[in-house]
C-alpha cells in the first residue's frame, strides 16, 4: 500500500515568502 503524509505547520507560516499580492491571504480558516 502507498503511504500518506499529512502535514501540519503553524498558522503563521506564510507560503509566499514576504512576497505579499492580492492572492495572500491574512485572516486564515481553522480545520
Amino acid at each position: 500500500s502507498e503511504p500518506v503524509v499529512l502535514m501540519f505547520e503553524p498558522a503563521t507560516t506564510l507560503n509566499t515568502g514576504n512576497a505579499r499580492s492580492d492572492l495572500t491571504v491574512s485572516d486564515l480558516k481553522r480545520l
